[in-house]
């Protein structure tokens, strides 16, 4: 039986079957591509968030040229702006709901320490993301936004010990949280109220942290449901304190598309980095890319 365990939170952490009717990006990174991605440090206890004037992007020609070409596509701005994605589970809540899933095939033991510092992973990685909104019309957000874990779902080879009493455990064969209480699962209603979940404090969860220890055909997918990573690739990236696949994924969740599918020159201008594309961490493109949704967004469910 493999064993993992966490005695104590270092630098690293910062302070079933993919959904058929999923509508989100599920095309993750080539596996070749899940290099070190950069880390952005939390903010201090305390600090000032309307110190933080946010990323001042002004776009190239090349970063125009391929924002254009994303919104001429049929995942453009059209399908983009129909959905709600991570940017407005932010705004409408000020914080954000995970399923952990354990979709484990051979025998792992996991104790709560280790599923906690995967929870701050997660909510690192969503702050790494949120920086690129601060300052932008009407975004108010700019704390880091909580990430709650709302249930373990494991198969019968997970092996879970010392968990936190309020954290329930779904056992199953796919190693999912109930429908019930999945956003996903009413993503078309305006204000879903979840009258079948039972949770001791949650009204439900706004997306899947999913990890298989087995082959799927990517490093990872990703989508209005959630992230899905290979298991080995996740925890060499905890191992290493970066998260290229994880951070790529959650692009996805946020609404933005796998860059690296795009031609490598547009007019005359080479692709911009992206980690949307093969760069190991999050550039320009992939923020003004973020504004977009978040401007579409704001326009579609929340402006007068």
């Amino acid at each position: 039986m493999r064993w993992l365990s966490v005695l104590s939170l270092t630098l690293a952490v910062a302070c079933g079957e993919l959904p058929t009717d999923a509508v989100g990006a599920d095309a993750g990174l080539p596996p070749e591509l899940d290099e070190d991605a950069g880390v952005r440090p939390l903010p201090d206890a305390g600090a000032d968030p309307q110190g933080d004037p946010g990323l001042d992007i002004i776009p190239t020609e090349a970063e125009t040229e391929y924002l254009n070409h994303w919104i001429a596509q049929d995942h453009g701005e059209a399908f983009v702006s129909s959905l709600k994605w991570l940017p407005h589970y932010i705004h409408e809540q000020g914080e954000l709901g995970i399923c952990l899933r354990l979709d484990f095939r051979s025998e792992w033991e996991l104790d709560g320490a280790y599923l906690e510092s995967i929870r701050q992973i997660i909510e690192e990685r969503v702050w790494e993301w949120q920086v690129g909104l601060i300052g932008e019309p009407h975004w108010v957000h700019d704390e880091v936004t909580p990430v709650r874990l709302f249930g373990i779902a494991a198969t019968d080879t997970v092996t879970l010990t010392d968990l936190p009493a309020d954290v329930p455990v779904y056992r199953n064969e796919n190693a999912e949280c109930p429908t019930d209480c999945f956003r996903f699962t009413y993503k078309h209603d305006e204000a879903p109220t979840y009258p079948d979940c039972e949770h001791p404090s949650m009204s439900h969860f706004d997306f899947n942290i999913w990890y298989s220890d087995f082959a799927f055909g990517a490093a990872g997918h990703g989508g209005d449901w959630g992230t899905r990573l290979d298991w080995a690739i996740f925890r060499r990236e905890r191992s290493r304190g970066r998260f290229r696949v994880t951070d790529h994924e959650l692009g996805h969740v946020a609404g933005l598309p796998d860059v690296y599918n795009y031609p490598e020159s547009l007019n005359g201008f080479a692709r911009p980095d992206a980690i949307m594309a093969e760069f190991p961490r999050m550039t320009n493109l992939d923020y003004l890319m973020l504004r977009k949704v978040w401007e579409w967004g704001w326009a579609r469910f929340y402006g007068p």
